[in-house]
């Protein structure tokens, strides 16, 4: 199977033998947030099947914060702020 990957500001195609491929996943379609700041602490304070994020970190806790490069298009200036709010919240 042919499948395009992003690489930098391009894209590569590769081919992948079937006996070696699980599967692909494509992006669905969904509606746009009204608000993704409240959305993101919502996220944080009521997780899908985790308890919230200020029951699993102490003061003890370290943790990483990954973003992802220029060629994943993430919205990391809408997301971190928020992040950056439920980590502070949590301790």
């Amino acid at each position: 199977m042919k499948v395009s990957l992003p690489y930098g500001n391009d894209r590569l195609s590769v081919e992948i033998p079937e006996s070696n491929l699980v599967g692909v996943l494509r992006k669905g379609e969904a509606e746009p947030l009204d608000d993704v700041y409240e959305a993101v602490l919502r996220s944080l304070r009521s997780p899908i099947g985790k308890p919230p994020l200020g029951e699993l970190l102490d003061q003890e806790n370290e943790i990483a914060i990954i973003v992802d490069d220029h060629t994943r298009p993430c919205p990391d200036d809408r997301l971190l702020p928020p992040s950056w709010r439920g980590l502070r919240k949590a301790g």
